[in-house]
């Protein structure tokens, strides 16, 4: 009987110091819970990530503008006839002469190279002298036909084009115009450059000092 009892007391004793230990570490794990659900209530907004997803979106189709733009400038390099009368008449003072007109026009140019089918005997070539930067450009190399034949022979002369274009986090060569408009722009789809680069317009009043002074 007695042996009875204090194996009861045993447990109950023994029930009572888990409890013990355990309501500490509920009270942690509660009061651990409870600053998480309230930090993330007001550091989180769900409208930053919609934010964020459009001006992916949108940085994705100007890339492909870009890239589309690019090809085209290539192909009008490539369809320029004193170009291809050059490079018909081997003339290399002529083909350089030509290859250089196009670097003023489009500034993303970083060379072009004429060569007698794929990578072979370079008839003429030109860069904008300067390297390309791996960590601030991207570029794209577009091949365009110097000839208008449908069946292209694999020694018919061709433009080896190459274009560039900055990184995300460069500076954007663009200067907008109105400043107040720039900001609201930048607060909505964020930061996208390193240095901001504003020029507003300037005023059409004009201030004329005076001549003489007056007396009142």
């Amino acid at each position: 009987m007695l042996s009875a009892i204090s194996g009861r007391i045993r447990r109950r004793l023994a029930l009572a110091i888990v409890l013990t230990a355990l309501i500490p570490l509920l009270a942690a794990i509660a009061f651990a819970t409870s600053a998480i659900n309230r930090a993330s209530a007001r550091f989180y907004n769900p409208e930053f990530g919609t934010r964020l997803d459009e001006s992916l979106g949108l940085y994705q189709e100007l890339a492909r503008a870009v890239k589309t733009g690019m090809r085209h400038a290539a192909s009008a390099i490539a369809a320029d006839q004193r170009l291809r009368n050059a490079v018909r008449q081997r003339d290399r003072s002529a083909i350089d002469r030509e290859l250089h007109r196009p670097f003023s026009k489009y500034p993303s140019l970083v060379s072009l190279r004429v060569e007698e089918g794929e990578g072979g005997k370079v008839l003429g070539e030109r860069t904008r002298g300067k390297k390309i930067d791996p960590e601030k450009e991207h570029t794209l190399t577009v091949t365009r036909p110097l000839t208008d034949s449908a069946d292209i022979e694999e020694d018919e002369p061709q433009l080896v084009a190459t274009f560039t274009a900055e990184k995300a986090g460069g500076i954007c060569s663009i200067v907008p115009m109105k400043a107040g408009r720039a900001s609201s722009t930048s607060a909505t789809l964020g930061r996208l450059s390193d240095r901001a680069m504003t020029s507003p317009s300037p005023s059409s009043v004009v201030v004329a000092a005076p001549q003489r002074t007056v007396n009142r």
